[in-house]
């Protein structure tokens, strides 16, 4: 299976083999590591980066255990989406995952990345993915409506889910001043259903 053909929650948190040469190849290249062997990989959400993967190296195999290199298990060795898109993978079942040494640890240690939960709601919850950016999962466009009825699109980043379903987000765009809104302000989006729009909009300042 090809990276670009999974959807972001195929990728989360599921472990894939890297097993074409050429393609380990590149991934040595870019860490600055010559790599021989198949590559083990996890995927996961950065909150800023979007899809990533963390590289988890070649898998050992002695004395009838498998066992992660001690040197990827302790350094964090991550790589974005983008480079891996085009590349073809094996996905490794969990029997297998649970079975290699050092495994408990690395999911420990990539439990940040979930935080808070309810931002880990927030990714699960399938509403939401119409106006989700395809790489920052974090990311959803939603509309600032005036009382005229002007729209303006803008990017925002959820930063929690809340029980009333109001989002609070961080303003990634430059909306026109008449909204009084700046980049990096905290707001709160609801879905609304407004006679001229249903869908992700802006409900007030955090």
């Amino acid at each position: 299976m090809k990276i670009k053909d999974l959807k972001f929650r195929e990728i989360d948190h599921h472990y894939f083999l890297l097993e074409d040469k050429k393609s380990i190849g590149r991934v040595g290249k870019n860490i600055h590591k010559r790599i021989d062997h198949p590559i083990l990989l996890l995927g996961f959400i950065d909150h800023k980066e979007g899809l990533s993967f963390r590289v988890l190296g070649p898998i050992s195999f002695v004395d009838n255990v498998l066992s992660l290199d001690l040197e990827y298990q302790k350094n964090e060795v991550i790589i974005y989406y983008d480079f891996f898109e085009e590349f073809t993978v094996s996905q490794v079942t969990k029997n297998i995952i649970d079975k290699i040494e050092g495994i408990q640890e690395i999911e420990d240690s990539m439990a940040k990345y979930d935080l808070p939960t309810s931002l880990k709601e927030s990714r699960e919850d399938t509403s939401l993915d119409r106006y989700r950016d395809l790489r920052l999962i974090d990311d959803i466009q939603f509309l600032l409506i005036t009382k005229q009825g002007t729209e303006e699109g803008l990017w925002a980043r959820i930063e929690e889910k809340q029980d009333n379903d109001l989002l609070l987000c961080t303003v990634l765009d430059k909306p026109q001043k008449k909204f009084g809104l700046k980049v990096g302000d905290k707001i709160y989006v609801k879905y609304i259903e407004h006679p001229k729009y249903q869908g992700l909009a802006f409900v007030k300042k955090a």
